[in-house]
């Protein structure tokens, strides 16, 4: 079986970082805490079932794939490169407990998401928990559709990583507000 925690140490040695963990069943979010991977012990996490691992802070992230039976990895960082943020809302709107340094998160549809850290809210506000993303961005030398006409070269997306999270409490999409005033959560 792959040594999740020896790649991970490799990269990150004892520098904190979150950790988004994918398996068939559904997805745990924890930390690196510079010993070992650290997910809530209700949160059914299973190695022998993890996809896909993320292990990320705002300077890189490692990602670890699992496909037929062995473990490929990228290790990104931002040197060099053309980026672009984005935030993406993340599952939970209400807290069901915060126990400790781990929140737990629901929807009135069911399920629930434990989160490793307490997070602020405001009483009657719908929590709002963000993935911030990190694209990173190259030119295709070749002219596509769009750019077929100038000759120029077409911009896109080579590749992303995890950020880190932020909290903000604006969530209806046709507010001027959406995506907005956020605050970083911090490791």
């Amino acid at each position: 079986m792959f040594d999740y925690e020896s790649a991970i140490m490799e990269k990150f040695g004892n520098n904190g970082a979150w950790a988004v963990a994918t398996m068939y069943h559904g997805v745990c979010v924890g930390l690196w805490d510079g010993q070992g991977l650290k997910f809530h012990a209700q949160a059914e996490y299973d190695p022998d079932c993890v996809t896909e691992t993320r292990v990320f802070n705002a300077g890189a992230e490692l990602r670890l794939v699992r496909i037929d039976g062995r473990v490929i990895s990228r290790y990104a960082d931002d040197e060099g490169k053309d980026i672009f943020d984005t935030a993406y809302l993340m599952y939970g709107t209400d807290i069901a407990e915060q126990t400790g340094d781990w929140t737990r998160l629901t929807e009135q549809r069911g399920g629930g998401l434990y989160f490793p850290k307490r997070l602020e809210f405001e009483k009657d506000r719908p929590v709002a928990l963000w993935l911030k993303i990190r694209h990173y961005l190259q030119y295709n030398p070749v002219a596509v559709a769009a750019n077929a006409q100038t000759g120029k070269p077409a911009l896109e997306t080579a590749d992303y990583r995890y950020l880190g999270f932020a909290q903000g409490v604006e969530r209806n999409p046709e507010s001027e507000n959406y995506g907005k005033a956020m605050r970083e959560v911090r490791l």
